[in-house]
């Protein structure tokens, strides 16, 4: 029997996972095709999830014209090259990407010459900065495979209705029912509404005792959006409150969005970061004395500047990876 979120061929649902797949999924409400090119790698290939899948596909009349399982960790010009010109070959009409970030980064990139040409593929910058309307692209994210940055957690999204399903999670000793997460809209210096997104045990008492760890990127068009990770469960477990800004500079509503937060905006996502650390004080989340903040790469530059700008507010700061010398 062929799972809900396979049957694409008369249903606006798409499946979509954490991390790079979120930030190109796209809601694909008249897939009017039937021939796909599959895109994965030889660890995926070799566990048999490839073939799986295949043949549940095949089974509903879906034809599949080829496969490519050679995708380097870095996703380069020349694998994206050799996929768009297999897809093309073969007479696909949509490619199907199974795997983790540098394989979804791939099949994005030779969605790009597929859709566009492939003379097009010397101005591909990079599979996160692409806006462009696809042909159809189906994502199912893993945690196997080359350079996976993709939590195995499968959703339904069903674009028509505007609900979520779980399809698939993990199996661990944590029980995710006594935690609760909300999404909360708070006001920028600017007075922009910004969202966060808070995560925390139920019941949890707004004393402003709560240890509280804040994490943002605001970069790059880069949508950061809800996610699974292992190591945030000791954090929640013993008490304490993980935030989630989606602060100016990422994808999170479009180009505009991220124009918002770079060049002469720049200090755009420093307002907002900080205006995010204000609220979780405000409303009694936590206190200056109790408040952690995290960035990676770009989010590390974010730390690096807020907590020079507003050392007050924070008591521990971790800024990975950040490019300081700016």
């Amino acid at each position: 029997m062929l799972p809900e979120f396979y049957q694409f061929q008369n249903r606006t649902k798409v499946i979509y996972g954490e991390g790079l797949a979120l930030d190109f999924t796209h809601e694909l409400e008249e897939l009017n095709t039937n021939k796909f090119f599959i895109v994965s790698d030889r660890v995926i290939e070799k566990l048999g999830l490839v073939k799986q899948i295949k043949d549940a596909l095949t089974s509903e009349g879906i034809k599949i014209t080829g496969e490519f399982f050679d995708v380097p960790q870095d996703a380069s010009i020349t694998c994206v090259k050799e996929i768009s010109r297999l897809a093309v070959e073969t007479k696909a009409e949509g490619l199907i990407a199974i795997g983790g970030g540098s394989v979804i980064d791939a099949a994005k990139g030779a969605n790009f010459t597929f859709t566009f040409g492939g003379d097009l593929i010397e101005d591909y910058s990079g599979a996160s900065t692409l806006t462009q309307p696809l042909n159809p692209l189906v994502v199912i994210p893993t945690t196997a495979g080359t350079g996976s940055e993709c939590t195995l957690v499968a959703i339904i999204y069903d674009v028509e209705n505007k609900t979520n399903e779980i399809y698939f999670e993990p199996k661990i000793d944590f029980n995710a029912s006594e935690y609760e997460t909300k999404q909360i809209f708070y006001k920028g210096k600017d007075g922009i509404k910004i969202p966060m997104f808070i995560v925390h045990k139920k019941g949890l008492e707004l004393n402003g005792k709560n240890p509280t760890l804040l994490y943002a990127y605001g970069g790059f068009g880069t949508s950061m959006l809800p996610y699974f990770e292992e190591d945030r469960l000791i954090w929640l477990e013993n008490g304490g409150v993980f935030a989630l800004a989606n602060i100016r500079g990422g994808g999170e509503y479009g180009e505009n969005w991220h124009r918002a937060g770079i060049r002469l905006n720049k200090q755009n996502v420093y307002d907002d970061f900080i205006a995010a650390s204000e609220y979780l004080i405000e409303e009694k989340y936590t206190s200056s004395e109790k408040l952690t903040i995290q960035g990676e790469s770009n989010g590390g530059l974010l730390i690096g500047a807020v907590v020079n700008q507003r050392p007050d507010l924070f008591k521990v700061a971790f800024p990975e990876v950040g490019v300081l010398d700016m």
